[in-house]
């Protein structure tokens, strides 16, 4: 605890604490784990900056290499919730890579591990639904850390299955099924992410792609989520955003003809079509330059 609390942000002695805390976690009894995983989470929820970073990076070691042993203690964790608000988007990303990484251990059928799913699902969709920037950060993070998992490129969803062959569960048809039920609950919550952004602000949106793309460059993705995310998302950008001046006339009431600033195509110019969600062009200042044709005449 000394070390955790005294040592410089991404220093040698915070990398010594790590290191004694994972060694310690995996050679130690049940009582002893207890202690530290409360222990970790005292740290996290500090609020002081060195000390919240190598404590969350410790959970995260844990819940990388011993996460069985981790599990019983996971409640810990989940107590964060409460106070995610006030960590950094890296802490609370760790946070939820680690809650992500015990809600898809179930290997005893006890069904903890649905459960625990379920419950981190309803935190993030309440966090997504909110009316408030903050919250919808946080059920952004929650979303992506939870996809992370699930949604693996070699068709294993995360430390979970993993764990599930390590355990003796090894059977081709367990496995199988274990992959569907993961793909399923990726696909559903991707789907919850697209259907909360139509709602909210293009700040949403933004964020939502970005960490979706982070994921999809540095981990990789399943190549069914990669085919939704194709079919759902990057196609359908040029039906929202491109077209040509022919359709942009008729489209609006332009104050003039649209003009080809920069022709890089032999053919037919395409056009960015900056006017298709009149809200973001009223907060640009545009809404004086193009107006939707189909749009209700103001009362006088």
């Amino acid at each position: 605890s000394w070390l955790i609390r005294s040592s410089p942000l991404g220093s040698q002695g915070s990398r010594v604490a790590s290191a004694i805390v994972v060694a310690a976690f995996g050679a130690m009894g049940m009582f002893q784990r207890q202690e530290i995983s409360g222990e970790l989470a005292v740290h996290i929820g500090s609020g002081n900056a060195n000390e919240v970073d190598t404590a969350a990076r410790t959970c995260l070691q844990l819940a990388q290499r011993h996460p069985f042993e981790l599990r019983p203690f996971a409640v810990f964790i989940k107590g964060l919730l409460d106070y995610v608000d006030n960590l950094s988007i890296e802490h609370m990303r760790v946070v939820f890579d680690v809650l992500g990484i015990l809600s898809t251990l179930d290997v005893s059928g006890s069904g903890d591990g649905d459960s625990m799913f379920t419950d981190l699902y309803i935190f993030v969709s309440k966090q997504l639904s909110s009316a408030y920037p903050k919250y919808n950060r946080i059920g952004i993070v929650g979303a992506v850390s939870l996809l992370r998992q699930l949604g693996a490129k070699d068709g294993a969803a995360g430390a979970g299955m993993l764990d599930l062959a390590m355990a003796g569960c090894s059977s081709q048809s367990q496995t199988s099924a274990a992959n569907v039920q993961a793909l399923r609950r990726a696909v559903k919550l991707l789907e919850m992410l697209m259907n909360s952004g139509r709602h909210q602000s293009w700040a949403f949106l933004s964020m939502t792609y970005d960490e979706l793309a982070h994921i999809v460059e540095t981990q990789g993705l399943h190549p069914q989520l990669l085919n939704w995310l194709h079919e759902n998302v990057s196609s359908t950008f040029a039906d929202q955003f491109l077209g040509d001046a022919e359709r942009m006339t008729e489209r609006y009431l332009l104050v003039a003809p649209p003009s080809v600033a920069l022709s890089l195509d032999d053919e037919e110019s395409t056009i960015l079509d900056i006017f298709n969600h009149n809200g973001d062009a009223t907060a640009l200042g545009l809404d004086r330059v193009a107006k939707r044709s189909d749009m209700p005449e103001e009362a006088s």
